[in-house]
């Protein structure tokens, strides 16, 4: 795809870049760490100078609120929790926050201008991420915390699907909005994406890949599936992964057979173990926001790790009481996919949050991506009725 060097889009990439987020960010030099960071913070305040400009008149708080929810509580739950971390989860918060009302408002004024600047810089990553992955299989730099992760330019191994899954959804859907169909270009993508993984072997971000593909092709080539069956039957899913996983027989053997894994999902099972503990402590406010790049608030062991889960993840920082608003979240999305189950974007999407449902389990993830395409598909129809015109 190409992106036009009209102002606009200039202006729509500066304040959108520092916000499309990958791991391999944390092992700059400080100095350009700072810099992003100072880039992030001005787009920020840039975006809400022109939501105060406006006085929001033209952000769509009815189909945003349960985002705005989800940091509401976050930030109040971090503040009983430990009113030390009340900055931190603060700037957090500020930043999330203006993405939403970035690309919500712009979905609502010109879809089509945001989508396409989203689009190429997701794009643009991940077409050079991958190829320099069949390039140099073994890393183009040392992870400084890691004795068994390769640095690629999306991080490390599994890391790239926090950045390739949500920006694979997001040119489907661009194609979608340009040809009314799932492009040759976009094929291309996933199967370079599919092959990516295969040569380094990220399991759990393979198989989420795998039941994006899946899902999109047999749902636009057999039947549309039901939202609803979909969202339940991988709730389910996630629920045994959590409490039986490993010990049924199937799972056990997919785990050593196919994916050549073992039984502990790679230490997994340990960190969910801590995580399960220091939930039970805190089990309604949990113990404060996670705002320090990704390291956990809570150690395992003598190093800092996220517990390896997103769904874990929430529970330890803001216990059930931000976890009932993260599924109302999860909620909303699913009824705005349900009102598009019968066109390609409801298909596009449905396999799309199948897929990182499923990653969410085995890993954490920046909340920046998950953001980007919430925004996105809540205001999916302006996208369609803009089409339509």
């Amino acid at each position: 795809m190409k992106l036009k060097l009209r102002p606009r889009y200039i202006y729509l990439f500066f304040l959108l870049f520092p916000f499309i987020r990958h791991f391999s960010t944390q092992e700059w030099p400080p100095f350009l760490v700072n810099v992003l960071e100072y880039w992030t913070d001005f787009s920020a305040a840039l975006i809400y100078v022109q939501a105060l400009r406006t006085k929001f008149r033209k952000v769509p708080i009815n189909r945003i609120y349960p985002l705005l929810i989800f940091w509401a509580t976050y930030l109040v739950t971090t503040i009983i929790a430990d009113f030390s971390m009340f900055f931190g989860t603060g700037h957090k918060v500020f930043v999330m926050v203006a993405i939403v009302i970035l690309i919500s408002s712009e979905m609502n004024k010109n879809s089509d201008d945001v989508l396409s600047v989203l689009t190429f810089i997701y794009t643009t990553y991940m077409l050079i991420n991958n190829i320099l992955v069949q390039i140099y299989p073994n890393g183009i730099y040392t992870v400084k915390t890691s004795r068994t992760h390769l640095g690629h330019l999306l991080g490390t191994d599994n890391a790239i699907v926090y950045v390739a899954l949500p920006g694979i959804i997001l040119l489907c859907i661009y194609s979608v909005c340009k040809t009314g169909k799932i492009s040759k270009f976009a094929q291309f993508n996933i199967l370079l994406l599919i092959l990516t993984l295969v040569r380094l072997w990220a399991a759990s971000g393979l198989v989420s890949v795998l039941v994006f593909t899946f899902l999109l092709f047999y749902m636009l080539k057999v039947k549309y599936l039901e939202p609803s069956v979909c969202f339940w039957g991988m709730s389910f899913l996630i629920l045994i992964i959590f409490t039986m996983g490993s010990a049924i027989p199937f799972f056990g053997r997919l785990i050593t057979d196919v994916l050549h894994k073992d039984l502990t999902f790679s230490n997994r099972i340990y960190w969910w173990a801590h995580a399960f503990s220091v939930i039970r402590q805190k089990p309604l406010f949990g113990w404060g926001g996670y705002f320090s790049k990704g390291a956990s608030t809570l150690a395992y062991g003598t190093v800092k790790y996220p517990v390896h889960s997103m769904y874990l993840q929430i529970l330890v920082d803001g216990g059930f009481t931000l976890f009932l608003t993260f599924a109302f979240l999860i909620y909303k999305c699913a009824k705005a996919i349900e009102k598009n189950k019968r066109n390609v974007y409801g298909a596009v999407f449905l396999a799309g949050f199948m897929g990182i449902m499923l990653s969410y389990a085995f890993e954490w993830s920046q909340y920046y991506h998950l953001m980007i395409l919430c925004s996105v598909l809540l205001n999916v129809d302006k996208l369609i009725k803009a089409e339509e015109k």
